[in-house]
C-alpha cells in the first residue's frame, strides 16, 4: 500500500520541474570542495557500490551545500580536465539528491522522469542530468565518462566513493571503463562460442561508441586489447545482457 501511494505520488510530481536550486549571480572561479562529496559518499555509498538512498533523504544537508556550491562556479574559468571532473562529480551529486526525493523507489523504470525534471541551475543555466550528461560530457567526444557516471541500476557501472580529479583523470576513466568490461555479471566476452554479451549501456548509447558494430568492438578491443583477435572475426554474434532494473540501494 505505502509503495503504491509512493510511487501514484512520483508519479504526479514528476510532471514538473523539480528545481535543486535557484539561479546563481555570484560565481567562483575554483571548484567546489570535493571534500565535502568525499564525506557525502563516504557516509552514504557502500564498499559494493550499493547507496543508502534514505539516509540522503533523511540528511540531505551536505550533498544540498555541495550542489550549492556546484552552482556558483564559474566552470569557464577551470581548465579543460577540471570541467570535466567537475561536471562528472556534479551529475553524480545531483543523481544522489534526485533519487533520494522520491525514496523509496524499487526499480529505475521511473527514472526518465527523474532524468529530465530534476532541475540544477549552475549560475544561471537550468541543467537536468540528462543535460549534464549529453552536453556538458558526452558532448566532448569521450565515450568512457559513462562508466564514471550513476545510473541507479544493479547493472550499471560502479561509480565509486571517491569525487573525481583532474590529476588522475585519464588513468580514473581508462580503469573505470575496463572494470566495467571486466565484470563478467555485466559483459561476458568469452567468445569461445561465437558470441559475447555485452551490457545494454553500450546499446542504448550507441552512437556514443561510433555508428557501427566495429566502431563499438574498437572501442571494447582498446579497453582489453588481449581480446582483439576474438572480438574481430567477422561471424562473432554481439548479444546484449539482461538489464537488471532494481534499484542499487543498500538495505
Amino acid at each position: 500500500m505505502l509503495l503504491a501511494l509512493a510511487g501514484a505520488l512520483f508519479a504526479s510530481c514528476t510532471e514538473l520541474p523539480v528545481r535543486v536550486n535557484e539561479p546563481v549571480e555570484e560565481r567562483r572561479g575554483t571548484p567546489p570542495d570535493d571534500r565535502i562529496l568525499r564525506h557525502v559518499l563516504a557516509r552514504f555509498v557502500r564498499i559494493d557500490g550499493r547507496v543508502d538512498y534514505a539516509g540522503i533523504a533523511t540528511e540531505p544537508g551536505a550533498l544540498q551545500e555541495y550542489l550549492d556550491q556546484v552552482a556558483a562556479t564559474d566552470v569557464e574559468a577551470l581548465a579543460p580536465a577540471q570541467r570535466t571532473a567537475f561536471w562528472i562529480n556534479a551529475y553524480n551529486a545531483l543523481f544522489l539528491r534526485a533519487v533520494s526525493y522520491w525514496h523509496p523507489l524499487v526499480s529505475t523504470r521511473r527514472f526518465p522522469a527523474i532524468d529530465r525534471r530534476v532541475i540544477l541551475h549552475v549560475g544561471a543555466e537550468p541543467l537536468s542530468l540528462a543535460a549534464i550528461r549529453e552536453r556538458k560530457l558526452l558532448a566532448g567526444g569521450d565515450p568512457r565518462v559513462l562508466f564514471a557516471l550513476r545510473t541507479g541500476s544493479r547493472s550499471g557501472p560502479d561509480a565509486g566513493r571517491e569525487p573525481f580529479a583532474a590529476e588522475d583523470l585519464d588513468l580514473e576513466l581508462r580503469r573505470r571503463a575496463r572494470e566495467f568490461l571486466m565484470d563478467s555479471s555485466r559483459n561476458d566476452l568469452d567468445a569461445r562460442d561465437g558470441a559475447i554479451e555485452l551490457s545494454r549501456l553500450f546499446d542504448r548509447y550507441r552512437d556514443v561508441f561510433g555508428s557501427s558494430r566495429e566502431a563499438l568492438l574498437e572501442f571494447v578491443i582498446a579497453q582489453r586489447p588481449g581480446l582483439g583477435d576474438a572480438l574481430r572475426r567477422k561471424d562473432l554474434v554481439v548479444r546484449w545482457k539482461t538489464w537488471d532494473e532494481r534499484l542499487d540501494e543498500a538495505r
